[in-house]
Formats: C-alpha cells, structure tokens, sequence
C-alpha cells in the first residue's frame, strides 16, 4: 500500500506590467548652454531594474544613457539656427523604458529652447546736442534712442545715465529722455557731460 506523498505547487507570477515613467513629457533649456549637455533626464518605477532608450525618430544630436535615462544633446542649441542654419527652438525625442521582463512604456517628449538676448543694444541717437542758456529749468535737452535687433526690439531697452554725469541731469528709463534739472547758464556751467547706458 502506497502513502500519499505531499506535492506543493508554487505559481510564479509573471511581470507583465510595464515601468511607469515619472519624469514630465516637457522640458526647458536655455539656448547657447553649450555642446554635450544634459537637457532631460527620465526617470521610472518598477519592481525590476529598468533601462532606457530613444525611440526612432528622435532629433538628431540626441543620445540617453541606458542606466541613468540621461538624454544628452551633441550640438549647441541656438534657438536662432541650428548646425545646418536652420531655426531650432526645440527637440523632440521618445524616451522608452523596459524593464527586465521585456515590458515596455513610451513617452513622448519636447524639450522648448528659450531665447536669449545676446547682443547689446545699439545707441543710434547723436553724442552731442545744443541748448540755449536761460531756456528754463527740468527741461528735456536730449533724448538716447537705441536699437535692438537681436531679440524683440525697442520695447525692450531701458536707459540710465552713469555715475559720473553730471548730478543735475536724469533720464527717463523707457523713453531715453534726459531732464536738466537746473536753468542752464552758460557763465556758470558752459556745458553738461553725461554717458547713455
């Protein structure tokens, strides 16, 4: 007569469930940061170690690390152009993240390149002007006009005077305006001096 021999059956469970991405869809850097810097880093849950990968069609320069999810961008992003002169004010990639069990998740990213300002203004009004003595006092003698070309314009300029100009002179930050404060003598003072930031 043969004992009944005891048999237990374990059920492995099978990972069947993909990482979840935690990292966001969208980024943002600042143009001319330079070549071979890092401009997204994705990052994911799961209960198995997970590595990372672009999918095809990504931009062209990009590159991520399979442990960390860094993606790196080889060229400079120069919102103005890029390496070939074209207008480049963003990069779009697929970051895909398996785990070990071959699972799988996409997410779709744009990384926005902000534009800079990058050139000084151009100072376009005279550096010099004349007024007559006796013409009254906290009236406007010169007016600093300037151009910007490099970003949105003129909207964008603001002016000062420097330090060293003279105390009796102030300039109006958006208009350019400078007010002599005194009435002008030429027996007194013969001229006023004074530097357009």
């Amino acid at each position: 007569e043969s004992l009944p021999y005891p048999v237990v059956l374990t059920i492995v469970p099978e990972d069947t469930a993909p990482p979840e991405i935690t990292s966001s869809d969208s980024a943002t850097i600042d143009e001319n940061i330079g070549s071979s810097q890092i401009i997204y880093v994705a990052t994911s849950q799961d209960e198995s170690e997970v590595s990372y990968s672009l999918a095809d069609g990504a931009d062209a320069g990009l590159a991520i690390n399979q442990i960390t999810g860094e993606v790196t961008l080889a060229d400079n992003p120069d919102y103005d152009s890029d390496s070939e002169g074209e207008v480049k004010q963003s990069y779009s990639f697929t970051v895909v993240a398996s785990d070990e069990a071959g699972n799988s998740v996409e997410l779709p990213v744009t990384v926005t390149v902000n534009n800079l300002d990058e050139v000084a203004p151009t100072i376009t009004s005279a550096d010099s002007a004349t007024i007559d003595e006796n013409s009254g006092a906290s009236q406007v003698i010169y007016t600093a006009t300037a151009a910007d070309t490099d970003f949105n314009g003129a909207e964008d300029i603001t002016y000062s005077l420097s330090n060293d100009s003279d105390a009796a002179l102030s300039i109006d930050a958006l208009t350019g305006a400078v007010t002599l404060t005194t009435n002008p003598d030429y027996e007194t003072q013969s001229q006023y001096s004074f530097s357009v930031l």
